[in-house]
Order: structure tokens, then C-alpha cells, then sequence
């Protein structure tokens, strides 16, 4: 990093105290060997893939899809850009994202949307009650080449409940889906982010340690 840049760090920590998604895997620590026992400690995690901060692979909604191995790690790395929107009666509109695109002086394939849910991390609606994108949101996405949608909610949908349809028009055209972002508000409009995966073979997902460089 240069000497004006600063790291900004995107990412919900892990713990057993972390919250999950209704009726998924929560995230446990078991010690397999302790220090004093064998020279040196090692703990063994569990978890779903989809905990915390994570991204999507195609395999999430598709049987043949491709897992998160086959994931380009350039899609996760590189140059971003920042969108604020205020959803309206639990809807992201489509036009605010154009109008808020449109006032962007650099743009990049990689997008972050910021709705302000991530203030409601925590709280028992933050799983349920979350918005939603208007079905257009998918011809948004193409028409700008975007090749990652990061947003700080801990789901995509179109509405009020599509979660299959917008998972599968974006998992479907090859574009990261990262879930559970934080710290977003405080973010620039542009700005280098880095939220690559685990190389997991042929599996739906995984937590990635997300952060944004602002110079």
C-alpha cells in the first residue's frame, strides 16, 4: 500500500457467536490437539459456506453448475465502484442504481451496493426482513458488463421473496454474488477491493475476507 492509502475492512469476523442464515450450519470450533498435549495447537472448523461474509458459486442454485474453484479469481479482485440507494417500501430500484451510476466519474465491472441493512446485523429481521431488487436489476447488471454484485444484505432477491430467480439470472451469466458485506458506507465511489474465495472444489460457496483499498 502507498502512503495515502488506506485498508478498509468489508468483512463480519467468525465466531460461534456469529448468526446464520434460518436453518443453516452455524460455525463451530472444535481443538483436535492442545499445546500442552502434543507441542503445538490445531482447532477444526465447521461450518456452511455461506456464513458471514461469503460469495456465491453457480453450483449454489445450479446441480451442474460450476463451484467455487471455477470461480476467476480476477472477478473478486480488482478495481470497484460504490452505489448508495434508499430503498423504497423494501425494494431497490433499478433507477436509483442507474441514476447513482450515471454520477460515477470511473466505473468498473465490479459493484457494491450500499442499502444501509447493515446496521440491522444482529437483529432478528436481519435474515428475513431484508430488501429486495426489481427484476430489471439483471438487464442493469449486463447492459454495464458488471461481473460481481457485492451488497451489505445477507441475500440476493427480486421483491419481497425471489430468491431462486435472482440468484439464478446472476449465478446463471457468471457473475460473483458476495453476501454480508459491511463497513460499506463509510466507502468512496471508487476504490481497489480484493474478496477472493478458498479455491473449494466443486462446492457452493465460501467466506472470503473482504477489504477495499481508498487512496
Amino acid at each position: 500500500m502507498r502512503q495515502n492509502e488506506q485498508l478498509v475492512d468489508l468483512t463480519r469476523p467468525l465466531s460461534e457467536q456469529t448468526p446464520v442464515y434460518p436453518g443453516d450450519p452455524s460455525f463451530r470450533v472444535a481443538v483436535a490437539h492442545e499445546a500442552g498435549d502434543v507441542g503445538f495447537r490445531l482447532a477444526q472448523v465447521t461450518t456452511g459456506l455461506h456464513v458471514g461474509t461469503h460469495l456465491d458459486a453457480p453450483r449454489h442454485f445450479f446441480a451442474a453448475g460450476s463451484g467455487v474453484d471455477g470461480i476467476a479469481i480476477a472477478k473478486t479482485v480488482g478495481r470497484a465502484n460504490l452505489i448508495r440507494v434508499t430503498p423504497h417500501d423494501g425494494i431497490v430500484r433499478t433507477a436509483d442504481l442507474a441514476a447513482a451510476w450515471e454520477r460515477l466519474c470511473e466505473r468498473t465491472p465490479r459493484l457494491l451496493v450500499s442499502t444501509g441493512w447493515e446496521r440491522r446485523f444482529g437483529e432478528t429481521d436481519f435474515f428475513t426482513g431484508h430488501p429486495g431488487f426489481e427484476p430489471s436489476l439483471f438487464a442493469f447488471l449486463k447492459e454495464r458488463d458488471i461481473v460481481l454484485l457485492g451488497v451489505d444484505m445477507p441475500s440476493v432477491k427480486y421483491g419481497k421473496s425471489d430468491n431462486a430467480a435472482c440468484h439464478s439470472d446472476l449465478l446463471g451469466a457468471g457473475i460473483v454474488v458476495v453476501e454480508t458485506l459491511c463497513a460499506l458506507e463509510g466507502l468512496p465511489p471508487a476504490f481497489f477491493l480484493s474478496c477472493a474465495p478458498l479455491p473449494l472444489v466443486g462446492l457452493d460457496g465460501s467466506p472470503v475476507r473482504a477489504y477495499a483499498i481508498v487512496a
